[in-house]
């Protein structure tokens, strides 16, 4: 996992950390760097994984993220650093179609 910017320490990242998510011959499967440069204008977190097994905690994480998005919870937040309504809903969607990428490429295989 790669963070990048100001990152508050009260991140919960237990999701994460689940055994099941990882290959078992993993020697160490969760490694998380933090980049807090600031030349950095923006936050992020990204994931990188070589297998399928991160797909059904990112689906909880997204429906999670769908039903606050859906009741605006904290839309206001984001809005006072100017990120728009259109801009959160096009990052969920992107992650819905990375999902459904995924979830396409394992019903190939099977």
């Amino acid at each position: 996992m790669i963070m990048r910017g100001e990152i508050n320490e009260n991140i919960d990242l237990h999701l994460f950390k689940n055994h099941v998510l990882y290959n078992n011959k993993s020697l160490n499967p969760l490694e998380i760097y933090i980049d807090q440069n600031k030349q950095f204008t923006n936050n992020s977190i990204s994931m990188i994984s070589n297998c399928l097994t991160p797909i059904p905690t990112l689906t909880h994480i997204l429906e999670k993220a769908k039903l606050l998005y859906s009741t605006n919870a904290y839309i206001y937040q984001y809005n006072n650093y100017g990120v728009t309504h259109d801009q959160i809903y096009n990052s969920l969607m992107y992650v819905e179609q990375i999902i459904n990428s995924y979830e396409s490429i394992l019903n190939v295989k099977l």
